[in-house]
């Protein structure tokens, strides 16, 4: 386990450092139990396991070297969970409803509908319909996991405006289209301090301060990599096993640059954060680092897939076995091979029988699959983030957490 003084003896006088306290074994061993479960009871068991993984990773943020602490049950998720559902499946059996009836009064001909002709558009009205939904439902979710933390006593909360960051959202998303991507640092910005803006530790309220304009130098690095991919593209010719290498270089490239920009945008966006009057953030996170943990994670993702595939082949290889022995066939006895052992090595191998084959190797492959993601990867990256993370001038932090002490009384014998 991670010593959880790693961060905090390493800051300045007067600042408060952040460790992390979960470790890698522990979290790929919850995913793992966790996903078996969810597939065992038809992914009734999904919430707990999302509650379970949330609450792990944000306990383990130390600040100061005490936990945060997460108050929010695993039933109160489901809940909402159902709640939305049945809302956005309410919403789409009304938006179909209203399609298929204007096609009936709009389309030509009178014995077919717009969905029996063109279901692809009516599959992209649907999606389009979904759009203001994505950021209210994204903000909402950040609200009520925000709203369910404390520390030292204090609670963190966000105010209302799902449906207010939806508008920002979508226009935000529109405009960054329309201009080719060109705005994409705006934004980013603007969506970063509406939530800024609307979140409290105590009575403290977090600030966004800085200039979108900022955002562009990282940015410039996704710019080059664009610039450079059509270049390539439009003046290299190469075929065969060089053209697969060099499109995967131009991917490499342009992911790299992607990473780069998310990793040195969260740090100019996090040391222009206050905190009340004058609590500051100081953000070291490295691209380098981050990359080295994506890297790392894939490396151990493709050696787990791989160790998967192999056991569900063994797996397969001794049912075909059990089946042979059954009828009777013996090794190295001469005696042709049974039908049925046949028939089951040919549906796996041959016809890739979905109820034998890819079930049996997806299921595995998924579990360990996202086992893998969540410990090696997304968590390692949390712990960057958090450890190169620390607070200056915390008076202010310092006298929320005093007031939030309850007071002894003083009468009591």
């Amino acid at each position: 386990m991670r010593d959880i003084w790693e961060n905090i003896t390493s800051v300045k006088p007067g600042a408060l450092g952040i460790a992390y306290t979960g470790t890698a074994p522990g979290l790929f061993l919850r995913v793992v139990i966790d996903g078996t479960l969810t597939v065992l009871t038809l992914g009734v068991y999904g919430v707990w396991m999302v509650h379970r993984v949330r609450k792990y990773m944000i306990t383990s943020i130390a600040p100061g070297g005490d936990g945060l602490e997460y108050r929010r049950s695993a039933l109160s998720g489901l809940g909402g969970t159902l709640a939305v559902a049945l809302g956005l499946a309410l919403y789409l059996l009304a938006v179909n409803a209203a399609l298929f009836q204007a096609s009936l009064l709009t389309w030509p001909f009178p014995n077919d509908s717009l969905a029996n002709i063109r279901p692809d558009l009516v599959a992209a009205a649907s999606a389009i319909a979904l759009l203001p939904f994505a950021g209210a439902l994204a903000y909402a979710r950040q609200r009520r996991t925000i709203g369910s933390i404390r520390w030292r006593g204090v609670a963190f909360g966000m105010r209302k405006g799902a449906w207010s960051y939806s508008v920002l959202w979508l226009a935000m998303t529109v405009l960054t289209i329309a201009s080719a991507g060109l705005l994409w640092p705006l934004r980013t910005f603007w969506l970063a301090r509406f939530r800024a803006d609307r979140t409290t530790f105590g009575k403290l309220r977090l600030r966004q301060r800085g200039s979108w304009r900022a955002l562009y130098q990282p940015f410039a690095a996704i710019l080059l990599s664009v610039v450079a991919a059509i270049l390539v593209l439009r003046f290299v010719r190469l075929s065969g096993a060089a053209g697969m290498v060099l499109d995967g270089a131009i991917v490499a490239g342009m992911l790299v640059a992607y990473v780069h920009y998310r990793v040195q945008a969260f740090v100019i966006l996090t040391n222009n954060k206050r905190l009340g009057r004058d609590v500051r953030f100081r953000s070291d996170a490295q691209t380098a680092d981050v990359l080295a943990i994506v890297i790392s994670g894939c490396v151990m993702l493709a050696l787990v897939a791989a160790i998967v595939l192999i056991f569900v082949a063994v797996a397969m290889l001794a049912v075909f076995a059990i089946q042979a022995a059954m009828a009777g066939w013996r090794p190295l006895s001469g005696a042709p091979l049974p039908e049925a052992p046949i028939a089951f090595l040919s549906r796996v191998l041959l016809d890739g029988d979905p109820p034998v084959a890819a079930l049996v190797a997806a299921i595995p492959l998924a579990i360990f699959g996202v086992a893998v993601w969540m410990a090696m990867i997304r968590q390692e990256i949390l712990v960057h983030l958090v450890t190169t993370l620390d607070l200056r001038r915390v008076d202010e932090i310092e006298d929320a957490v005093d007031r939030a002490r309850p007071t002894p009384d003083t009468t009591a014998q």
